[in-house]
């Protein structure tokens, strides 16, 4: 792609959700990476058999794109966005923040509040082979809503392009409440995959897992009703084998993390449950326990 030409969509820091979104939209959008590696050919295979080829270039510099997919690890994403927008004669029209956890949104809020913002929580699940494909490994919900006020008004044209390329997406008025419900899922899955490196599905049934799940529930209860995001144990725990269950074959980023030797996003999923109960008063040492263990394995 020349300088002269946008890309109608950019994926900034393009791991195993930012290909799936980038072969998926490229159906009728172009798009272009931004990251650290060279050229990428990329096979998509689907739980169902089906497999698309797809290759891609990373932009250096030159020109936004139209719409910037943020989908970095949530510690990296100010300085990998930061230093996009230097690289670029402009910012792009919109950004679309992909993290898990709470917190880096609102460190992006702080830095680009001039930019239209909006963010997404999705549970659709990919990961890569040691052969380098990428696996579709569980279809789920997509929801899309404004960090901002100028974020609103993107907010239908960039999810109809979503439903256009196969994802399930719905509009949220306050995305910070999808965020919140996606942390209470993470926080029931990701820390368990990595301490008993499995994929989400084998979790279900395990003693480790279902010792250890009702109180771990309880405690994102306390905290969510405490915090303002009303919830229960028994549907958080219902929610979480669903997503355990949609997403049997999927291994999880934060265990992919963990088997490349990359820093995870413990600290944003299960530790931010653990700062939110110390400013609320409320004890949470399933959640430490987690956070703790999982912070070990990558010392």
């Amino acid at each position: 792609m020349s300088a002269s030409n946008i890309a109608d969509y950019g994926i900034i820091g393009p791991g195993s959700i930012g290909l799936l979104w980038a072969v998926k939209l490229r159906a009728a959008h172009s798009v272009a990476l931004w990251g650290r590696s060279g050229p990428v050919g990329l096979s998509l295979e689907f739980m169902q058999g089906e497999t698309i080829s797809e290759s891609f270039t990373f932009e250096p510099r030159g020109q936004a794109p139209g719409t910037a997919l943020v989908t970095t690890k949530a510690y990296d994403t100010v300085r990998a966005l930061d230093g996009a927008i230097k690289r670029w004669r402009q910012p792009p029209r919109a950004i679309v923040l992909f993290q898990n956890g709470v917190g880096s949104q609102d460190e992006v809020q702080q830095r680009f509040d001039h930019i239209p913002l909006l963010a997404v929580s999705t549970t659709e699940g990919a990961n890569r082979t040691a052969d380098g494909a990428l696996v579709h490994a569980g279809s789920g919900l997509t929801r899309l809503g404004p960090l901002n006020a100028s974020g609103a008004a993107w907010a239908e044209k960039i999810g109809a392009d979503f439903c256009a390329a196969g994802f399930d997406t719905r509009l949220e008025t306050d995305i910070r409440i999808a965020l919140w419900e996606k942390l209470l899922i993470n926080a029931g899955i990701n820390a368990f995959t990595v301490l008993l490196d499995c994929p989400n599905g084998a979790l279900l049934g395990h003693s480790f897992f279902e010792d250890r799940l009702p109180p771990l529930c309880y405690e994102l209860a306390v905290v969510s009703q405490a915090s303002g995001y009303p919830a229960t144990a028994e549907i958080i725990e219902a929610r979480i084998r669903t997503v355990a269950e949609k997403t049997a074959g999927n291994i999880s980023s934060m265990l992919q993390d963990v088997r490349s030797g990359r820093p995870t996003e413990i600290d944003v999923i299960n530790g931010a449950v653990v700062r939110a109960g110390i400013a609320l008063g409320i004890a949470t040492p399933v959640n430490r326990m987690l956070a703790d263990a999982v912070a070990a394995r990558t010392r």
